[in-house]
């Protein structure tokens, strides 16, 4: 049975879960990258044209954040998981990409 989680223990629960599981990969396995096409059409087809602010809310390593910013929005990545932000300003880094566009 699923153990329940309030307010701050949720918040506890969700970054331990994390620690061990490399959200960074999960896009590129089983069906994965056919999610990312999928959610990358959805979102083109909502999103007004750029340039824009986007907040990625949950956006976790910025896989998606990356993506929305070399399309020319100014994204703003959020993310509860310490190591997700980490990972995503080693990303960016790393290899320069859009700079000054993800915050």
């Amino acid at each position: 049975m699923a153990e329940a989680h309030t307010g701050d223990s949720t918040a506890k629960a969700i970054v331990k879960f994390y620690e061990t599981y490399e959200e960074a990969e999960r896009l590129k396995r089983d069906i994965g990258p056919l999610e990312f096409v999928r959610t990358q059409e959805l979102i083109r087809r909502f999103l007004p044209s750029p340039p824009g602010v986007i907040c990625d809310i949950g956006g976790a390593t910025g896989v998606y954040a990356f993506w929305l910013a070399g399309l020319g929005y100014c994204v703003h990545l959020v993310d509860i998981v310490p190591r997700h932000i980490e990972e995503a300003i080693r990303i960016w880094k790393e290899t320069g990409r859009m700079k000054n566009a993800v915050k």
